[in-house]
């Protein structure tokens, strides 16, 4: 009689006794049927965690990742916003100087970083659309469009971008506008 090469089978039981209770006889059930076979025998629940462990792993790296690049950008965005309203410093003094009110100047100093910000969202949910497309073969359960994650991240960048426009504005306001004009 040949015998087959199986490296592996698996078998499924449901049971109303505990599992524990069943591996002995699950052992001596195997080797009377063939003495040379060893079965592992565990609950489906311990070897679903073996297996999705990798993925699990897998996922909390790229999250972490996308966690990471969502606190540079932030950073970057109020980086570069705070800096560009506060060049325009000596805009802010003449504004003020002919007139113009605290509330306009504010409003354009927010509309400045509105387009360009708008320009990198639009390129950044692209982006994002696309390189969730090909993670999605990796990982298990990722959806190419999460509403929720895209409108957060919208809305977090947006509001770092208003305030980073708006404390270096309102730093300006406070300045006299003859100061302002003076410095450069």
């Amino acid at each position: 009689m040949a015998s087959a090469n199986v490296s592996s089978a698996v078998l499924l039981m449901k049971t109303s006794r505990p599992p524990e209770d069943l591996v002995a006889s699950l052992r001596g059930l195997v080797r009377a049927i063939d003495p040379v076979l060893s079965p592992n025998v565990q609950p489906l629940k311990t070897m679903l965690a073996e297996k999705l462990s990798d993925s699990k792993k897998i996922t909390a790296v790229v999250g972490a990742m996308g966690m990471l690049a969502l606190l540079l950008a932030i950073v970057g965005l109020y980086g570069v916003v705070a800096y560009n309203v506060s060049q325009k410093r000596r805009e802010i003094g003449i504004r003020i100087a002919l007139g113009a009110s605290s509330s306009h100047v504010m409003q354009s100093m927010v509309a400045n970083f509105t387009i360009p910000l708008s320009i990198a969202v639009a390129a950044g949910l692209a982006l994002a659309a696309l390189l969730s497309g090909i993670l999605r073969e990796y990982l298990y359960g990722l959806s190419v469009f999460d509403p929720l994650s895209y409108l957060g991240t919208i809305l977090l960048l947006a509001i770092v971008g208003g305030v980073a426009s708006l404390l270096p504005a309102r730093r300006a306001l406070k300045v006299n506008p003859m100061e302002a004009l003076r410095c450069e």
